[in-house]
């Protein structure tokens, strides 16, 4: 089993970085990114003990609230068929507060008993936005879970998919420390557009 540190430990050392500048802000990115782990949304300030716990639980609740009916379709698409590859919520195209929803979708899959989820994004924030998006993803996989009502079925895997992955640069040295690693073990590239 790999914990989501262990996850974002290999993505940081394993993938390429660029330093680019966007909307006037620096950030350290990376594309392409893949990362599997298993967590628990009770667990989740234990890995970022920086996350506001009230913010992530309203947030939480406006994304059920807002994708009530597709978080029901999802349950009773399992119903009908535990192993359907179209147990989806899509279709997140509201705003929170000044910049569109990253998350594009979210894809629920049974497969040996357990309930996996399938997050994708067209960008993620690792160290501001990742904790609260997996809040958000891990509260919906605890309802259907319940409300699927079988016995032998548990939380099984997360599987998370990003375009791009950053971290502002003023946030960088945080980052990298409350991960464990050095900025000299991590492949850095200036990027800039100058």
């Amino acid at each position: 089993m790999t914990t989501i540190v262990e996850a974002i430990r290999n993505l940081l050392l394993s993938n390429k970085w660029y330093k680019v500048k966007v909307r006037n802000q620096e950030w350290y990115e990376t594309i392409g990114v893949k990362m599997c782990f298993e967590i628990d949304v009770d667990d989740l300030n234990i890995y970022f003990p920086h996350m506001d716990l009230y913010m992530a639980k309203a947030r939480s609740e406006y994304l059920m609230k807002t994708h009530e009916d597709g978080i029901g379709e999802v349950i009773e698409t399992l119903k009908q068929n535990i192993y359907t590859r179209q147990a989806v919520i899509s279709g997140f195209d509201w705003w929170w507060y000044d910049h569109l929803w990253c998350v594009w979708g979210i894809q629920f899959l049974v497969r040996e008993n357990k309930l996996h989820s399938l997050i994708y994004l067209r960008s993620s924030n690792l160290w501001r936005a990742l904790p609260y998006d997996l809040h958000a993803l891990l509260s919906v996989r605890k309802i259907i879970l319940r409300e699927l009502k079988l016995s032998k079925l548990s939380l099984g895997s997360v599987y998370y998919f990003a375009g791009s992955a950053h971290v502002a640069v003023e946030d960088w040295s945080k980052f990298l420390w409350h991960f464990g690693v050095k900025e000299s073990e991590v492949e850095i590239h200036e990027d800039l557009g100058r």
